[in-house]
């Protein structure tokens, strides 16, 4: 009995102590925190300059980029990108499964085009793991913006 009551004494004093101080941590959605300028946090595509020659589809190691779209035939005039290149396919789709990436960047590496980056943002937090794939071409940026702030 003498050690319960010594145990709730150490705990009443505990708790008054932390009272007294206030919080030395924050959490992710309301501080930025220091990211490192070799960090990779979310893959991007620029498609103003995508080809969409889907080279980092075929070179993704787990298969974590999909890409859906028509294929412009030889007799059709081919549209150009900012930088001049001739566009492949009208992309509706393009999509990217962060549960599989493992951000190795070999899909950066091998864009012709450099139109696919990384940025130094975090992706949203999801529930479930098909929250996780995110088609690029139809992102809600409003969406995202509103559950940080």
């Amino acid at each position: 009995m003498r050690r319960f009551l010594s145990y709730i004494k150490f705990l009443y004093m505990k708790m008054k102590m932390n009272q007294r101080h206030s919080s030395v941590t924050f959490e992710y959605p309301y501080v930025n925190k220091y990211i490192h300028p070799f960090s990779r946090l979310e893959i991007k595509n620029r498609f103003q300059e995508c080809s969409g020659c889907s080279d980092c589809e075929k070179v993704c190691p787990t298969k974590a980029i999909a890409i859906s779209g028509e294929i412009y035939s030889a007799s059709m005039k081919k549209p150009k990108t900012t930088l001049g290149a001739d566009i492949v396919r009208h992309i509706e789709k393009f999509s990217i499964s962060y549960d599989k990436c493992i951000y190795c960047g070999i899909c950066v590496e091998a864009c012709p085009t450099k139109s696919l980056h990384f940025e130094k943002s975090f992706i949203s937090p999801a529930k479930e793991v098909r929250g996780l794939t995110i088609d690029l071409k139809t992102e809600n940026k409003a969406a995202i913006k509103g559950f940080l702030t």
